[in-house]
């Protein structure tokens, strides 16, 4: 075959299927861009740890005392040797009163299922300071298993993970588990009205909640509707720059002269630089007569236009 017989051949070759070269080459450039593309495009960071367990993941430039790290370090290594010992009244000890009491209610049993959900076999653990916030160190804490000595696939590279909330007063390094901060008590968080009197009680907090104890007196000889779905943002909390509704929706209906206490839990973050500065009861509505589940919706909203007062309460609790 001669110079001339190939061109001829590559040329008739092209021409036979230039539209399938075509195709090709267009296919590829659109990978290739793609690929490109991929490269360039930024991920937005979920940051999780600092790899340095002292050092705050919400803020780097915040840093735990060293003398503070070392007994954090030695009541973790101690609290997870008892919980793998299945010494569970040992580590139950080490929490703070509070926490036994408004985490757990003061019931072992309760504190011990928490942590077989957690540590349902022996395991080892990881720290990371997640936040320092109001003179408390908050700590991650992973559970996983030995994978050296137990031989797990990738597929069972799981951990269970909980914070750990420790304070410091004094030489007292207090300790809580289950993501429980703090239990607050109110001396004058209260309004009352000619009808009745709203008294904010306590409040649980936990890392990424808060539950508040109301208690409701219905001064009156009347019914009183404060939560029953028939109206928007009946219950509401007041943040800087936000108004929240709680997580669960509470039937709050009062009879005549009833005293009635009742829990709202919202969400709230305790390292998220806010605070609720009130409660809102936003439609306390004082009836003549209260519609029941066989009322028609015409028959309710009726009630509602001929209530005797529709009033706001706003407790302060800061």
């Amino acid at each position: 075959m001669n110079l001339t017989d190939l061109r001829l051949k590559i040329r008739h070759f092209f021409r036979k299927y230039k539209m399938v070269i075509l195709i090709g080459i267009l296919i590829w450039l659109i990978i290739f861009a793609f690929n490109q593309m991929m490269k360039l495009r930024t991920k937005p960071e979920v940051k999780t740890t600092t790899y340095t367990p002292t050092v705050s993941v919400m803020d780097s430039s915040s840093k735990v005392p060293k003398q503070v790290a070392s007994e954090i370090d030695l009541k973790i290594k101690q609290y997870v040797e008892y919980c793998n010992n299945n010494e569970f009244d040992k580590a139950y000890n080490m929490l703070s009163d509070e926490c036994k009491k408004y985490a757990y209610n003061s019931n072992f049993e309760q504190f011990q299922r928490h942590v077989i959900k957690l540590m349902p076999t022996p395991k080892k653990y990881s720290i990371q300071d997640y936040s320092n916030e109001r003179n408390r160190y908050i700590y991650s804490v992973r559970y996983f298993e030995d994978y050296i000595n137990t031989g797990l696939t990738d597929s069972s590279y799981g951990y269970t993970e909980e914070k750990m909330v420790f304070t410091k007063k004094g030489d007292e390094l207090s300790m809580t588990v289950g993501d429980f901060v703090d239990y607050k008590t109110y001396d004058d968080a209260s309004l009352e009205t000619d009808y009745i009197r709203v008294e904010v009680l306590n409040n649980i907090v936990s890392y990424d909640n808060e539950k508040y104890t109301v208690k409701f007196i219905n001064k009156s000889d009347n019914y009183i509707a404060i939560c029953d779905s028939q109206v928007n943002n009946e219950v509401t909390i007041s943040l800087k720059n936000e108004i929240r509704k709680p997580e669960n929706i509470e039937y709050v209906v009062l009879n005549p002269k009833q005293e009635k206490e009742v829990t709202f839990e919202f969400i709230k973050y305790y390292d998220d630089n806010d605070r609720v500065s009130s409660l809102n009861f936003n439609s306390v509505r004082v009836l003549k007569r209260y519609y029941d589940l066989s009322s028609t919706q015409e028959e309710i909203e009726q009630a509602i236009t001929n209530a005797i007062a529709n009033e706001s309460v706003q407790v302060y609790v800061q």
